[in-house]
């Protein structure tokens, strides 16, 4: 019984704008690396990762998290490791630029 009340909500709100939503933002890849350098007016980060660096934009959209609170990218410091969320393509390919950027070390020396 309760499987079919289940099966049911899920047909009821598979066309609602809040499903799409949900299905778009599970779409994501993730980075993780040091933050090399930082640029707030071009609105870029270059991070130091296996094979190299990436250089990664971030929005008005991108959710910063640094030392477990919600932050902005002045907070963010050269050295730190980070892990970096990135929007992916309809074709399912990442795209260089940051949903979700989370510190996950401290400040690096400076």
């Amino acid at each position: 019984m309760r499987r079919r009340r289940w099966l049911a909500l899920l047909a009821a709100t598979a066309g609602a704008p809040g499903a799409i939503a949900l299905r778009a933002a599970a779409q994501t890849a993730e980075l993780v690396g040091t933050l090399a350098a930082l640029d707030t007016r071009a609105r870029t980060l270059s991070l130091t990762v296996v094979g190299g660096e990436r250089r990664i934009r971030f929005d008005d959209l991108t959710l910063f998290v640094v030392a477990g609170r919600p932050g902005a990218a002045r907070d963010l410091r050269p050295g730190q490791r980070l892990r970096v969320q990135l929007q992916v393509s309809a074709g399912g390919r990442p795209r260089d630029i940051a949903r979700r950027v989370v510190a996950i070390s401290a400040a690096g020396p400076g």
